[in-house]
């Protein structure tokens, strides 16, 4: 009998991630960044700031979706991230695909990737999915020190 969903692969040890771990969040949208942001915050990740002009609008989302009065953007003050996950989102006829990939800065290895697609959904609803299955991948990964 076939089990949905698929089994989850075990966690990653906390030796598979960079030390520090922060991580910077990639994506063309500003709406999936600000909310892979906030997840991050929550999961208790180190987050690199933004820089550029998206970084005005995702503050003003993460401000709609979140208490965003205390900066818990790399423990307060910027240090450069050692991971990056990038968010890749298609939505089209056949519904939205979301794939995110976290990567270590200046490796080729992949440490975690998912990819989820659904018919008829809101975004939000693929990417709550893929943070799920991401999250608890890499929930051994280090948090940030604060």
């Amino acid at each position: 009998a076939r089990h949905w969903p698929p089994p989850l692969p075990p966690p990653l040890s906390d030796s598979a991630f960079p030390h520090p771990f922060i991580v910077q969040i990639d994506s063309r949208d500003p709406a999936i960044a600000a909310a892979l942001e906030t997840l991050a915050w929550q999961a208790g990740w180190c987050v690199a700031a933004s820089n550029g002009d998206q970084a005005i609008l995702r503050e003003e989302l993460r401000r709609q979706l979140i208490d965003a009065s205390e900066s818990r953007l790399s423990a307060g003050h910027w240090q450069a991230p050692t991971a990056i996950l990038r968010a890749q989102h298609v939505s089209d006829d056949d519904g939205q695909r979301l794939v995110l990939i976290l990567t270590p800065i200046g490796s080729q290895r992949v440490l975690a990737s998912v990819q989820v697609q659904a018919k008829d959904e809101v975004v939000y609803g693929v990417l709550g999915e893929a943070w799920a299955v991401l999250s608890e991948r890499i929930r051994q990964a280090p948090g940030c020190d604060r």
